[in-house]
């Protein structure tokens, strides 16, 4: 049986027909995609220095806070006043010396400080291009590699592809950024009941016919496509990478304190893991919700530029999420998303300005083929294109 594999060499991507009997994949090797057979059923990951140096480190600090510890149990009471006299002679080199330090951490985040693309947002940047690429590269790879397995990757003549690929080039084309133009972009279907999608950095959209259930008309696909590509042209997985490693860094000298001072290992242990899940809490989770609320209000832009109705935006996401609110409130603070009614508000806040943009951009003249086509596709317009 054929099955659709993607080639990738030197560069360029092209979606080839390759027997499922030749068992093959894509590789990374010198920097160029290759194309080569393995025994192996998936392909290698490749990971960065941001993923394995914050592990590592924090074993490392966990190690030394302990082995500090014991030295510093070990010492008699004339040793251990020795060593405080020892410090106490020599505070004003050990300012020096920190502040030496903090001062190279400071000009390292400046040099590392960028300008967010069409927000302006001042952000912290330090995973390079090209390594995000080659992440990205291998878990799409992954990713894909199990759809195309088990035949559920959508081919362009199906409907539901052409349908989405036209809202794509819309969006595509009405936003004329240079970062939107850069990227080379490409779209899979997946025939799942999954109502996601999602969009790599590297440019490869991805979208489960589970979510065209989900909505009413093409307005509401347009504003969740227009989401997905704003995180790629916003480089948001970039940023995210790059700040957790940088809080994870600034939070190695308080895991070693907690090592030092703690009386036990199973306390130091307890209270390790507790910091860990009180930092994502408090820092890694929101930061995360603040780049989706972002790309929630970019990707309606996106939307209304590309004349799709912007009022399909502010209550679209309350068609994922079936619990109450108070549930919602509470499940806020335990996600990477928003919850739906926070979406809602800060949607419907920039709806005055979405529909602006749609109306400068002479949207009126669309109305009519949108019309033209839930009119031939009627109120289950989903059920005819995914057949």
């Amino acid at each position: 049986m054929w099955r659709f594999r993607i080639i990738y060499r030197q560069g360029i991507r092209t979606p080839l027909l390759l027997p499922k009997r030749a068992p093959r994949q894509v590789v990374l090797l010198g920097g160029k995609h290759q194309w080569r057979r393995e025994i192996r059923t998936s392909a290698p990951l490749h990971l960065g220095p941001w993923i394995l140096g914050t592990p590592i480190a924090r074993f490392a600090i966990a190690i030394a806070g302990r082995y500090a510890r014991r030295w510093w149990r070990d010492l008699s009471d004339g040793e251990k006043a020795t060593v405080r006299q020892y410090v106490r002679e020599r505070r004003e080199t050990i300012f020096l010396i920190s502040l030496g330090g903090l001062s190279v951490l400071v000009c390292y985040l400046a040099m590392h400080m960028e300008e967010a693309p069409i927000t302006g947002r001042r952000r912290f940047i330090w995973v390079s291009n090209e390594d995000l690429a080659v992440a990205s590269a291998s878990e799409f790879n992954n990713e894909m590699d199990v759809y195309i397995d088990n035949g559920s990757v959508v081919g362009s003549s199906h409907p539901a592809y052409a349908v989405i690929r036209e809202v794509v080039e819309n969006l595509l084309a009405a936003n004329q950024y240079k970062e939107v133009q850069q990227v080379n972009w490409r779209l899979f279907v997946v025939a799942k009941d999954d109502p996601n999608a999602k969009t790599f950095p590297t440019g490869e959209i991805v979208v489960y016919t589970g979510l065209l259930k989900q909505l009413k008309n093409l307005d509401e696909l347009a504003v969740i496509l227009g989401h997905e590509i704003s995180h790629a042209v916003l480089r948001h997985s970039q940023e995210r990478l790059s700040v957790a490693t940088l809080i994870d860094t600034f939070l190695l000298f308080p895991l070693g304190v907690i090592w030092f001072i703690a009386p036990f290992d199973s306390v130091a242990f307890v209270l390790h893991s507790l910091s860990k899940h009180l930092v994502q809490l408090a820092l890694h989770l929101p930061y995360s919700r603040k780049l989706e609320t972002e790309a929630d209000v970019i990707g309606l832009l996106f939307a209304s530029r590309a004349c799709y109705n912007p009022s399909a935006g502010p209550h679209l996401w309350t068609h994922f999420d079936d619990k109450t609110p108070e549930v919602q409130r509470i499940n806020h603070y335990r996600s990477t998303h928003p919850a739906s009614a926070k979406r809602t508000k800060v949607l419907n806040d920039m709806l005055p300005m979405a529909v602006t943009v749609w109306k400068d951009n002479n949207c009126d003249k669309t109305k009519a083929a949108h019309k033209q086509f839930k009119k031939a596709t009627g109120h289950s317009w989903t059920h005819k294109i995914l057949g």
